[in-house]
């Protein structure tokens, strides 16, 4: 049997049904596409590590899935983000326990198996969590990222800009009305992220000038609250084409595996703003994420936990 094969027998009817039609990019890459709803939208299946035949110990194969979609039905490759970028390992494990479980032995990345008995099985996880559970996700990954507009990226410079000149007002507006307080605990920051989340959820069809306030209000509370957590302190930093306000310098402990990097950030503002008001649907982009992957930093929990 070949990999090929196990594709031909687990998943070219099944996705079929739902209109993708399955062509062979590479030697380990496996593309199932169709348009739908005006978009190109695409399953990238790839494989890792060497065959079967030449099974190295502890070093199993593994086969990645990717989802990717873009706007124009006419566009010949799409790249594809893991699953794990698009959704939390708890949206997966309450679906699929064994698909989930799979990703978090590879840190989120692939799924590994020993036996084409085995890469049936998790090809026929893959698929049954894309149709049940992620269809939902192709328009958010086909839409613009309003944030690249030259308007948006002049309204986040004044919006950083006005949260350096009143942080603390800022934060202490946020807790007054919403009647919080600074305390110092992983749970209590994690609540508040889910709060502020909720938060942007409700105004995510707002126009930016009508929730300036919700923006600045809750960065600086937030900001404020894991500085007093976590330590390190508000400045700038270079990210990419842009200058952005955040959270530098938080200590990383000498005894985790990041000790290396001496100190974190945490990209506060630039979640809420670019990242999870803009396309919240991307469980990556989200504030969740963000915090869970400077708390793995620290060493204090893992990011799949």
């Amino acid at each position: 049997m070949t990999i090929s094969q196990v594709f031909k027998k687990m998943a070219d009817k099944r996705l079929a049904e739902h209109g993708f039609k399955r062509r062979r990019i590479e030697g380990v890459i496996w593309v199932y596409e169709r348009v739908h709803d005006g978009m190109k939208q695409s399953l990238i299946f790839q494989n890792h590590g060497v065959g079967l035949k030449h099974l190295i110990p502890n070093q199993p194969p593994c086969m990645e899935l990717g989802i990717g979609a873009h706007p124009n039905p006419n566009f010949e490759y799409i790249s594809g983000h893991r699953l794990t970028y698009l959704f939390s390992i708890d949206y997966i494990k309450a679906y699929l326990p064994s698909l989930a479980n799979r990703l978090v032995e590879t840190n989120g990345y692939y799924c590994a198996y020993k036996s084409f008995e085995e890469l049936e099985e998790v090809i026929s996880d893959y698929i049954d969590f894309t149709i049940e559970k992620a269809m939902h996700i192709f328009p958010a990954l086909a839409k613009s990222n309003r944030w690249e507009l030259p308007e948006m990226k002049e309204k986040l410079v004044a919006l950083q800009q006005k949260l350096i000149e009143n942080t603390q007002q800022y934060a202490d507006n946020f807790t007054k009305k919403y009647n919080l307080s600074y305390i110092t605990n992983i749970s209590f920051v994690k609540e508040r992220i889910k709060h502020i989340e909720e938060l942007f959820l409700k105004n995510k069809d707002k126009d930016i000038d009508e929730i300036e306030e919700l923006f600045l209000t809750s960065a600086a509370y937030l900001g404020e609250l894991v500085i007093r957590t976590h330590g390190g302190r508000w400045g700038w930093k270079q990210f990419y084409d842009r200058e952005v306000y955040l959270i530098i310098d938080i200590p990383i402990p000498n005894n985790t595996c990041f000790a290396g990097q001496k100190s974190d950030e945490l990209h506060i503002f630039s979640s809420m703003a670019a990242g999870y008001w803009d396309n919240p649907e991307i469980y990556f982009r989200s504030i969740t994420s963000s915090y869970k992957r400077l708390l793995q930093s620290l060493g204090l929990e893992e990011y799949y936990s």
